[in-house]
This record gives structure tokens, sequence and C-alpha cells, in this order.
């Protein structure tokens, strides 16, 4: 499982990178901030695919039930409301409308994910009781998603994050397939296109970003850049041992990284005032280290209280398959 553990740890140093440079306005309009906005079709469908194909390789022997939502679901419980306190104190001492009972629906700053995904889960539950799809159902499943992502069918729709959780299922039933497919793979013309498709994709968006055309921001564009993504590094993810140590603290990096960062720039940023990229780095590096650290002193001290910084699924930290743990997921 570690080029699985690498892929999380890349997509966390996403995550809090974008933020991070997100938060200076400076860097907004330059190449670096360019860059980073490009990163926002692959940071969380990456994360969610992941999601996807652990599921998709444990499909056979463990159907999505009622209770494996419920189990997979409330873990996610506790730092959501924990972090939506966190999030509406730091929103009323900044000045701005902080209504935690309304997130807790809607979801506030990156807590909308964990909704989302709740939401993803239950759609693939209720797909799984109707119909149980093998290959080319799931396949189908995709292109569906995909296609009601880029009509924007659901767009609207912003309770509970169902608009987002849209956005993501084609990203997650991407997972699924590649994780369903196993050791076997995809064959090359579906690869091929696949990365055609990103590419094109990818061109087309850097062009709207420049300039600031809307369908830079296109579901379609998202869906062929994700997926492409997505295939590319199951199969040629290199593992390295910093990836590897993040991707296993995926979760509470990446549930508070953000609140971590508003704190540190409030209590020091603001009244010290570092050069920009310095400002970045230390968000970074504050938002990564400071949850592995809490982790590691809860398990040793305070167990129970893991729970609250963010837990890994069971799931989750176990190999897919003893001897299949190492095999090339696409």
């Amino acid at each position: 499982m570690k080029r699985l553990d690498d892929m999380r740890g890349f997509a966390c140093l996403m995550v809090v990178a974008f933020h991070a440079v997100g938060s200076e306005p400076t860097l907004r309009g330059s190449l670096v901030g360019s860059a980073i906005q490009l990163l926002g079709y692959v940071r969380m469908p990456l994360f969610i695919a992941i999601t996807g194909f652990i599921y998709g390789y444990r499909r056979d022997a463990q159907v999505l039930s009622w209770e494996g939502w419920t189990k997979r679901t409330s873990r996610l419980v506790p730092p959501f409301v924990l972090l939506t306190l966190v999030c509406s104190a730091i929103d009323w001492e900044a000045g701005r409308s902080a209504t935690p009972i309304r997130s807790l629906f809607y979801g506030m700053w990156h807590l909308w994910y964990l909704q989302a995904l709740a939401v993803v889960l239950i759609v693939v539950y209720a797909g799984e009781r109707a119909f149980h799809p093998g290959r080319r159902g799931l396949w189908l499943a995709a292109l569906v998603a995909a296609a009601i992502s880029a009509g924007g069918l659901f767009g609207t729709v912003q309770i509970l994050s169902i608009d987002r959780s849209f956005y993501l299922l084609p990203h997650f039933l991407f997972g699924v397939v590649l994780g369903y497919h196993g050791r076997e793979g995809l064959a090359w013309p579906m690869r091929l296109a696949i990365y055609v498709a990103g590419v094109v994709a990818l061109a087309f968006a850097a062009a709207g970003i420049q300039s600031g055309t809307p369908w830079a921001g296109s579901s379609l564009i998202g869906v062929a850049i994700g997926w492409a993504t997505v295939l590319s590094l199951s199969r040629h993810m290199p593992s390295y041992g910093l990836l590897t140590g993040i991707g296993r603290f995926s979760l509470p990096i990446f549930l508070w990284h953000l609140p971590l960062a508003a704190v540190l720039s409030a209590v020091l940023l603001h009244r010290v005032h570092l050069a920009v990229y310095v400002a970045v780095l230390l968000r970074v590096v504050v938002g990564i280290v400071t949850p592995m650290v809490a982790v590691l002193l809860a398990e040793r001290y305070a167990p129970g209280a893991i729970i609250f910084i963010g837990r890994r699924s069971p799931v989750d930290r176990s190999p897919v398959d003893g001897a299949r743990a190492e095999a090339t997921p696409a």
C-alpha cells in the first residue's frame, strides 16, 4: 500500500500548498498562483479517487452496506462538528459572520468535503443495492456521473454539499473502476485515450486561467484532468519516504491545516511581516507537521482524543490483499 500512501501524501501537499498560496493576494496573478490554481483540478479528485480505488479493490469481497456506510461516515462526525465550531470561532474573531448551525448543513471552509464524501458513499450504496454493476456497468456509471457533473444537474443544491458531491462522484467511480480492474489494469487504448483527453483539457484549462474565460472551470475539463492524473499516478507514482509518512496522516492534515494556517496568520504573520514565500512555506510546514505531532501525542497520552483529530478508517490502513498489496492499481 506504499503507493497509495504516497498518493495521499502528494494530495495532502497539493491541498496545503493550494490554501497557503491562495491566502496570499499578491500571488494570485503570478505564475506560481496560476500553477497552484491548476491543482484545483486534481487535489480533491485525487483524494476521493484513492478512496474509490480501495473500495473497488475490495468490492467483490465487501460491497458497501448500510452498516459499512455508517462506519465509514461516523468517524468523520466528531472532527466535523469540532472543526465547524473552531472555524466559526475564527470567522467570528475576524469579524465575519459565524453561523455554526448553518455550517453543519452546508459545510464551511474546506469541511464541505466531509459532507460530499458522505453523500458520494450513500449514492454508491444506493447504486450497489439497485444494480450491483460489473466492470462495464462501473464504466457506464462513471461516464453518467461525469455527464451529470458537466451538465450541472445538482449544481445549485448546496445543502449537505450535494452540488460538490456530484462534482467528486465521477472521480470516486473512476477510482472504483481502477481498483476493480486490479492487477489486470486498463487496456492500453483506454489509457491512451484518457491521457490524451487529460493533456488537451489541461491545455484548455491553462489557457482559460490566463485569459479569464469562464470555461476554464468546466466540470468536464476537471474530469478529464482528474482522471488522467489519477491514472498516471496510480501507475507511475514513485515511493518517497516523506510522502509515505505524510500520506499516513492525510486525514488529520487535511482537517486541521487550514484552521492552523488561519491562526498562524492572525497570531504571527500579520504582526511580523515576513517575505511572502517565507509565509507560504511556514503555513505549509505548520499545516503538515502540527497534525502529525498531535496524532502521535494523542496515541501515546490520550488515545480517545484521536477521533476528534482525525482517524483513518481501518479499511484504509490495512493492506488491500496481502500478496496483492503492491500490485499496480491500474
